[in-house]
């Protein structure tokens, strides 16, 4: 049986329906284009040591770059400078704030230098699973620097904070960018990617508005080299959103080994994130740890008693081991936590099958009948009614 990330029938593997706030105020679809500038880092001669990308905010003045792409290289340059995307002069940077927990780097720009779309905020409310999303980044060679993309899921982590995992449509997630919905809202940057990670996933922590306020901590515009300051790996890689970021963009049997030291590492230092323990719930059920996957959903359950799906996914790993009377038990109790759930009661009806409660097999697929049928045709063939 699954555990619900995508769809599967029958009992199979653990995945993570996507946790999103429905709640998203949406603006009006612009096109974010205008506001899209390159960034040309340049030596004390004027040599351009590399080039990266910058977005102009809704704050006259103020535009945002990857910081993690200007630390490159030990910082060899000396000043930034922002150009337009089509070519032509460029304009210097005149200061620079920087918010390492988001991977950030504000620049202080020409006021004057407008954004042609709507001007993009910084996001309030996580975007929809589903929903539309472009990616501005440095261009390579052929590939664009603009391309389109979608959102897989959102996880919502401790304080308010909260990873985006990313479907992009040229496979270029391991290159830092600055995403923008498709209302022009500024959403936040792309980390680099681990090895082993898909080139088609990208992941970003969502910046919060206040990360467009140099102000509310005292910091303010500093010389560009003075503020920038050559670390390792991004800050923000330390942290619980870059911790689990990085888990969600890997792939393979190895990517779930790492993927499950990644987030533990995240569970040991602030345990009491349901997210987190669904998460690695998921890698560790493909990858055959049935006991701790089943740990993992247990404890999301008492962490989050609101949550269908940790009940759902504990269900298929105790269906998964044999244990039918305890998955029953779970599934009912998602169920009962959100009725309309169609995939619950298909799961539900499996489980009371096998344990000969075929009274309330049929039930529940009667009650499936009405929420999907062409689902209760593959449960009807499935339990032979």
């Amino acid at each position: 049986m699954p555990v619900l990330r995508s769809r599967g029938p029958v009992w199979c593997a653990c995945a993570l329906l996507l946790i999103a706030s429905s709640g998203a105020a949406r603006a009006e679809t612009t096109d974010p284009s205008g506001c899209a500038r390159g960034l040309a880092a340049l030596d004390a001669g004027g040599q351009v040591v590399f080039e990266t990308v910058a977005l102009l905010t809704g704050r006259p003045g103020v535009a945002v770059a990857p910081l993690h792409a200007l630390e490159r290289g030990g910082v060899r340059w000396s000043r930034l400078e922002l150009r337009p995307l089509t070519g032509g002069p460029g304009t210097p940077v005149a200061g620079v704030g920087t918010r390492p927990e988001q991977d950030l780097a504000l620049l202080g720009v020409d006021a004057t230098a407008g954004c042609a779309a709507r001007s993009p905020e910084a996001a309030d409310a996580p975007p929809a699973a589903g929903s539309a999303v472009r990616l501005f980044r440095e261009r390579h060679g052929f590939r664009s620097g603009a391309i389109g993309g979608r959102v897989e899921r959102v996880v919502d982590l401790a304080d308010g904070g909260r990873v985006a995992l990313l479907h992009l449509l040229d496979e270029g997630g391991s290159d830092p960018g600055l995403v923008v919905d498709d209302g022009g809202r500024f959403l936040g940057v792309t980390g680099p990617a681990p090895v082993g990670a898909d080139p088609a996933l990208a992941a970003v922590v969502l910046a919060p508005p206040a990360a467009l306020d140099l102000e509310g901590d005292g910091r303010g515009w500093k010389p560009a080299r003075e503020a920038i300051e050559p670390r390792p790996a991004p800050l923000v890689l330390s942290t619980t959103p870059g911790l689990v970021g990085q888990a969600l963009v890997l792939e393979g049997r190895d990517g779930g080994v790492r993927g499950i030291a990644l987030l533990s590492v995240a569970i040991a230092r602030d345990e009491g994130v349901a997210a987190v323990h669904l998460e690695r719930g998921v890698l560790e059920f493909g990858a055959g740890q049935l006991p701790a996957a089943t740990s993992d959903f247990q404890r999301a359950a008492a962490i989050d008693p609101s949550s269908r799906l940790a009940r759902f996914n504990l269900g298929v790993c105790l269906g998964a081991a044999g244990r039918y009377a305890e998955a029953a038990e779970a599934f009912l109790q998602a169920r009962d936590l959100d009725p309309a759930h169609a995939r619950t009661r298909y799961q539900l009806a499996l489980a009371l099958k096998v344990l000969r409660r075929d009274t309330e097999a049929r039930r529940e697929y009667d009650a499936l009948l009405a929420l999907d049928p062409a689902l209760a045709d593959d449960l009807k063939a499935t339990l032979g009614f």
